[in-house]
């Protein structure tokens, strides 16, 4: 189930970054976005049962590496499909995950995304818990 959550909330995220035009092409977004989901919810697994000012800074940091992933994930697939050499690869890759975090601070995006984040992230740790749970005997 947590697994399924955490693609579904990739797949949403992925959408998002088309809906504000920082993915132009949506398959290559929803892909990286499902990608990147499942890598996250695997990420955050263990820190699930921290105190919620801890949970809060968490989300902010883990909105800031599922941002440089996507931003990685969705580069790596507009490279793909534009077949441009791999020579040029690293550096529009390096390029992609540094205007994306900037991005995401000096766009103002952080302070729609962060308590978007701590959602997503508060509803995959419950999903975790909840999945947890030890039946008793």
């Amino acid at each position: 189930m947590t697994i399924l959550l955490a693609a579904c909330s990739g797949l949403l995220w992925g959408a998002l970054a088309h809906g504000l035009e920082v993915a132009h092409a949506l398959p290559i977004a929803l892909v990286a976005g499902l990608t990147v989901g499942l890598l996250m919810g695997f990420l955050v697994k263990p820190l699930r049962d921290v105190d919620w000012p801890a949970a809060a800074a968490l989300s902010l940091l883990g909105l800031y590496v599922a941002v440089v992933l996507f931003a990685a994930a969705y580069s790596v697939g507009d490279l793909v499909t534009s077949r441009q050499s791999l020579a040029n690869w690293p550096a529009a890759i390096a390029e992609a995950c540094w205007d994306f975090a900037w991005g995401l601070s000096l766009s103002g995006y952080v302070f729609l995304l962060w308590p978007l984040s701590f959602a997503n992230h508060t509803m995959v740790w419950w999903c975790q818990r909840r999945n947890n749970v030890i039946p008793a005997k």
